[in-house]
């Protein structure tokens, strides 16, 4: 007897959803087996990379898959899995958040009062209340990849 295909397409997809859910193990595991190789920096044509993301081309299929968006799966993505990701990352990621804090807090601080010596405050509105903010900015800028 050959294979038998499943003509109830109900059925299809709940043993289709039913592997996809007891394959996640062996999915993890390939690609952390692959991930070696895959961010190998020795594997990495960055070049290539760099051309084809530039080229014509891929502007086009970047614009085509822009304009391919199922709105009402996004939409449920985000209100799913996507906020129970965010609303939880408040407790999750605190120390990541401690530790970036620890860093900042003491640097914002110096930058204001650098600020308030250098720009002070003006009249709202004011041209100077904009030079200071661009200021401000610049010095948080400045401190990219430091935090």
């Amino acid at each position: 007897m050959g294979l038998k295909a499943t003509t109830n397409p109900a059925n299809a997809v709940k043993n289709w959803g039913q592997k996809v859910a007891a394959a996640g193990p062996t999915w993890s595991a390939g690609l952390i087996a692959a991930a070696p190789n895959i961010f190998n920096p020795a594997n990495i044509d960055a070049a290539a990379w760099q051309a084809g993301v530039s080229s014509p081309q891929a502007a086009a299929d970047y614009e085509k898959g822009m304009a391919n968006v199922n709105m009402s799966q996004f939409t449920a993505s985000v209100n799913g899995a996507g906020q129970g990701k965010y609303t939880s990352s408040g407790t999750t990621k605190q120390a990541k958040m401690l530790s970036f804090m620890n860093v900042f807090i003491p640097k914002l601080s110096g930058i204001l009062q650098t600020l308030n010596q250098s720009s002070p405050r003006g009249p709202r509105g004011s041209a100077q209340n904009r030079t200071r903010l661009n200021n401000y900015l610049d010095q948080v800028a400045a401190t990219r990849g430091q935090n």
